[in-house]
């Protein structure tokens, strides 16, 4: 009987370590990401694309800083990026692709306010397949 107890409770113990050592990494949750790694730079940059062509603004927009990353494995890479973008003095090119490196930020307050945005990013690369499945905004 005490050789079953004490089985029993080896048994809870190491459960509750393995628990809490793997909590952190469950497969398919959310995992904190590191916001200058290439993989949550191009989810950004990608992000920003859908992003301008979405707007009905006449200016390109452009990343100030990436805020915060995070990661989740489903059938590829979840990203949820969320970061800070600002209107450009570019102007959208009709079939045009614009360098946005080279255009400057607008210093009119009301024109180049800060906007904050959070996108899920999600990448097949396999298949060479990304797309933006939600995406929130706030000035």
């Amino acid at each position: 009987m005490v050789a079953g107890m004490k089985w029993t409770v080896a048994v809870l113990v190491l459960g509750l370590l393995l628990w809490a050592g793997l909590a952190s990494a469950i497969p398919g949750g959310l995992e904190p990401a590191d916001v200058n790694s290439e993989e949550v730079q191009e989810a950004a940059r990608f992000a920003l694309g859908v992003y301008n062509r979405g707007t009905n603004d006449i200016y390109l927009s452009k990343i100030v800083e990436v805020l915060s990353a995070e990661s989740q494995l489903v059938q590829g890479m979840l990203y949820h990026v969320r970061m800070a973008l600002r209107r450009t003095n570019c102007r959208k090119a009709a079939g045009q692709n614009v360098d946005l490196e080279s255009c400057s930020f607008q210093e009119d307050q009301r024109n180049g306010a800060t906007v904050v945005c959070t996108f899920e990013v999600w990448d097949q690369p396999w298949i060479s397949q990304k797309e933006v499945r939600a995406s929130r905004c706030v000035l």
